[in-house]
């Protein structure tokens, strides 16, 4: 099986990489204050992940909520880790506060920008 998905690797590449293009295209036109990060990396991405930084005071479970309510499932991209059940029972408290503002990141499907019938645009961003 590896084998095979290695020979569509470029082609998967390239696609997602178009996604992300249409997303990066299309927050900046009609919803600017979400945040694209990595916009200016020099070098050639796999698009794996399209993460997006939420504008602040942006609740991210109601947001995640919102979009999913619209038929756009997004995914945390990476909690704090010292939110970890590791970190909490411990002794010590931690107060990561650049860590907490951009726990607000999370990441949009790129199988497509169409969920289901129901395509993608921005609008389903500014209203959630």
């Amino acid at each position: 099986m590896g084998k095979v998905q290695l020979k569509k690797l470029e082609a998967n590449n390239e696609r997602r990489r178009h996604f992300t293009q249409v997303y990066r295209n299309l927050l900046q036109e009609l919803t600017p204050q979400v945040v694209v990060p990595f916009v200016r990396h020099a070098g050639v991405s796999a698009a794996h992940l399209m993460p997006v930084l939420l504008p602040a005071g942006v609740n991210r479970s109601s947001f995640m909520e919102g979009m999913k309510s619209q038929g756009i499932q997004t995914s945390l991209h990476y909690p704090p880790i010292h939110t970890f059940a590791a970190f909490r029972g411990g002794k010590e408290k931690y107060f990561l506060p650049n860590t907490e503002e951009i726990a607000v990141i999370i990441n949009f499907p790129l199988r497509g920008i169409t969920h289901g019938t129901k395509r993608f645009n921005s609008a389903d961003v500014a209203e959630c």
